[in-house]
């Protein structure tokens, strides 16, 4: 995939290269999650986990020398030029745009890919009584789960994943008219092999990079579709995969006792975890699930009132200051909390 896409999440004021880097790649940590959002950048989370920070970093560095943008080594941002800007112009009015981010938390769409593409093969070849097929080349464990899956349900397949299949088109064309034809393009089975890159680019008349971000958006709104079917065959088979949240494992449990009670400090002693790891904890939760905390209850009346005499203005501006007679670690939490809420309109 080409770097172009990534004039997408540059803007005319600085912004940190590694916030977008560490957006597109997934990243959960409560830095990358906080100032993505306030860069209204956190749409394009997840869109390229296998980014090669040499690729970013040569992407920036070619637009720095053309004039497009301009790189603070130092303070470690990047801000378009008026060039820039417009060739961003171009990019958005001539060049597809993700629309399934919010979603990106729920499913690993490489994993996803690999066992809904290998199950409607198996199912194909299976309906016109093949037996001699080359598999998809697919993880062990991925192929693993998709013969367990056939071996349990294969009085039903044919009959199913073909209903089931033809109901997932139709809803992903209630979005994009090209989102079924990219779907059934990549479908590989009895006498049908399916369509490389390039031949799908020719046919939707879309670039490498346009491509691959409505693949990503295509299997995201197929995985939330089969999400809300939980009788389909096909969510029987991808439903291990599919998270329940888009907070880390551990983050949950720290949510669950939070909110069962818990101090601070009592989680950390019964979780074995640092203070500072709680925290992170909450303060991912404030960010992912807006409202979910009682900023207020976390931050104290006092220090809120005082919070709100002493920051105003634009969020994102607000620099924290600590007192001598603070802890740092506990100020920079109540700070940061106080500041995802303001921005989230929360608890005004």
């Amino acid at each position: 995939m080409q770097g172009n896409y990534l004039i997408n999440l540059i803007s005319p004021r600085p912004r940190r290269y590694r916030v977008i880097e560490g957006t597109l790649k997934g990243r959960q940590t409560v830095a990358t999650l906080f100032w993505a959002q306030q860069y209204q950048i956190q749409g394009w989370f997840g869109y390229q986990r296998q980014l090669a920070r040499a690729q970013f970093d040569n992407q920036l560095t070619t637009w720095a020398k053309a004039g497009i943008v301009v790189l603070d080594q130092q303070a470690k941002t990047v801000t378009l030029t008026p060039t820039g800007q417009q060739l961003a112009a171009e990019y958005r009015r001539d060049h597809y745009l993700p629309q399934c981010g919010h979603l990106s938390w729920l499913v690993n769409t490489n994993r996803l890919a690999q066992r809904l593409l290998l199950a409607i093969q198996v199912a194909s070849e299976f309906a016109h009584h093949s037996h001699r097929y080359l598999p998809l080349d697919v993880s062990t464990a991925e192929m693993a789960a998709v013969k367990q899956w056939f071996y349990t349900y294969r009085e039903s397949i044919v009959s199913t994943v073909g209903e089931e299949c033809y109901q997932l088109g139709e809803s992903l064309a209630k979005t994009d008219s090209r989102w079924p034809q990219l779907f059934v393009s990549q479908l590989v089975g009895w006498q049908t092999t399916g369509m490389y890159d390039q031949q799908l680019q020719r046919s939707l008349q879309v670039s490498a990079d346009s491509l691959s971000l409505m693949k990503h958006d295509v299997w995201l709104a197929i995985a939330n579709q089969l999400n809300a079917h939980n009788d389909w065959l096909l969510t029987i088979l991808i439903k291990p995969l599919l998270r329940r949240s888009p907070l880390s494992a551990s983050a949950e449990q720290t949510l669950t006792a939070y909110l069962g009670g818990m101090h601070i400090q009592q989680i950390s002693e019964r979780r074995h975890l640092k203070v500072t790891t709680i925290r992170e904890h909450l303060l991912s939760a404030a960010i992912q699930l807006p409202g979910v905390l009682d900023a207020r209850q976390l931050i104290g009346q006092q220090r809120w009132r005082e919070f709100r005499r002493r920051y105003t203005g634009p969020v994102d501006q607000w620099h924290w200051v600590s007192k001598d007679n603070e802890d740092p670690a506990e100020s920079f939490f109540a700070f940061r909390l106080y500041q995802i809420v303001r921005s989230q309109h929360i608890d005004g």
